[in-house]
């Protein structure tokens, strides 16, 4: 029994484990790394958030300029008022775009309801719009903004009819 707890008693001291300085080492390298990784992703989100904000801005831009384009082509004498742009249409409505809360918002005066109706909000997160009136048709110049990023867009349209 003796000869036992002998190669039990070398055994043991053989054995390596941890010890407090490797533990302390372990733990100051853990407690870098953590905040390290931790910035890292989070640059990381914040510029993949930026990018797909930024992407979400231009295409409701694409979306409104479109339409626009294809109204002022069809238009006729534009008036630049207070922000506001109107002009009529070929069937004789007069068409109103203005910028209200962040919004340029598009409303449609007939003659017969003798008030601006039809009101319609063609894009959001405007935080300023300029129409001129310029040879024979609109210059629009526009700023977008949301939480994460701002697009400024200029275009010069010409009207068909001017």
């Amino acid at each position: 029994m003796l000869h036992f707890n002998k190669i039990l008693f070398f055994k043991l001291k053989k054995e390596k484990g941890f010890t407090y300085v490797e533990l302390v080492i372990c733990l100051t390298l853990f407690s870098i790394l953590v905040p390290v990784i931790f910035f890292t992703f989070s640059n990381l989100n914040f510029s993949i958030k930026k990018i797909i904000n930024r992407n979400a801005l231009a295409l409701q831009y694409l979306s409104f300029i479109s339409w626009f384009e294809k109204e002022v082509k069809e238009g006729r004498d534009f008036k630049v008022q207070d922000n506001s742009l109107t002009f009529f249409l070929p069937n004789n409505s007069l068409v109103k775009y203005e910028l209200k809360k962040r919004k340029i918002i598009r409303s449609v005066y007939n003659s017969k309801d003798r008030c601006f109706k039809g009101v319609t909000i063609l894009l959001d997160n405007v935080y300023y719009v300029i129409f001129l009136n310029y040879k024979n048709g609109v210059y629009i110049d526009l700023g977008l903004q949301n939480w994460y990023t701002t697009i400024e867009f200029s275009k010069y349209i010409r009207s068909f009819y001017s």
